[in-house]
């Protein structure tokens, strides 16, 4: 969902797609991974899943692709939001760091890639309701084709009820944030070999 995204963008779809964006195969991204680590990006990350995520079922986390799209040439941001920062196990501070970015204001703002306990959704927005509560948008990979394609028609208040997540239906112990930030410089890009993530709080 990240990569239709930046394949939409004439910056991000030069670097990325070479202008001719097409949407990778999950098997392209397996390659693609292994050949930023090949690259030597995120050699850490490759030892602990022992160099090869081709023709396996291993998951695909943040930081796999932070690696790959750092070797794509893209900077990125890694968030760890590494413990609960509110009561009964909610995470605030998650909420506070999206409502920020999605603040800025820029031509264009990615989606955000969302990452916890092996399931990845993509953050498309924030919602501030009156009361000062904050409502993350979400896509999630486990809503089936037939409930997306809702969206392409007149878009209900029931319907968004899919979309939205509460700071209290937000429980894991811990989650990921990736941010695609702009391009990498030459030094940037070698720099940017070492994956480090911003833990917060």
């Amino acid at each position: 969902m990240l990569l239709s995204s930046l394949a939409c963008h004439s910056l991000y779809q030069d670097v990325l797609f070479n202008g001719r964006p097409v949407i990778p195969s999950i098997p392209k991204i397996q390659r693609l991974i292994e050949t930023a680590w090949q690259k030597g990006f995120d050699l850490q990350g490759s030892e602990q899943l022992g160099g090869k995520v081709v023709n396996t079922t291993k998951w695909i986390g943040a930081t796999e692709i932070v690696a790959t799209l750092s070797s794509l040439k893209l900077e990125c941001q890694l968030l760890d939001f590494h413990a609960p920062s509110g009561p009964d196990g909610t995470h605030p501070r998650l909420f506070e760091w999206v409502y920020d970015y999605f603040k800025k204001s820029t031509a264009f703002k990615p989606p955000l890639y969302l990452q916890h306990q092996g399931h990845s959704r993509t953050i498309i927005g924030i919602e501030e309701l009156k009361d000062g509560s904050l409502r993350l948008l979400l896509f999630d990979p486990s809503c089936g084709k037939k409930q997306m394609q809702q969206f392409h028609g007149e878009i209900s208040a029931n319907l968004m009820r899919m979309l939205r997540r509460t700071v209290n239906s937000m429980k894991a112990k811990q989650y990921q944030i990736v941010a695609v930030t702009g391009v990498l410089s030459e030094k940037e890009y070698q720099d940017c070999k070492i994956i480090k993530s911003e833990r917060i709080p």
